[in-house]
């Protein structure tokens, strides 16, 4: 495998965690009581913000 394919590889996995974290944080806020837009498909460099008990 050639490297081009290795850091292809590499930086579409980190995609894929970043856009997880964002879905899961997003939920632990809502059940913890913060509100703020429901996240389906995350951004690149969108912000998010989430108050609480609004």
């Amino acid at each position: 495998m050639e490297w081009t394919e290795r850091r292809i590889r590499v930086e579409g996995s980190l995609e894929l965690w970043a856009l997880l974290f964002m879905k899961v944080l997003a939920q632990q806020l809502v059940q913890r009581g913060y509100n703020g837009k429901r996240i389906s498909h995350p951004r690149n460099g969108g912000l998010y913000v989430y108050e609480q008990g609004c």
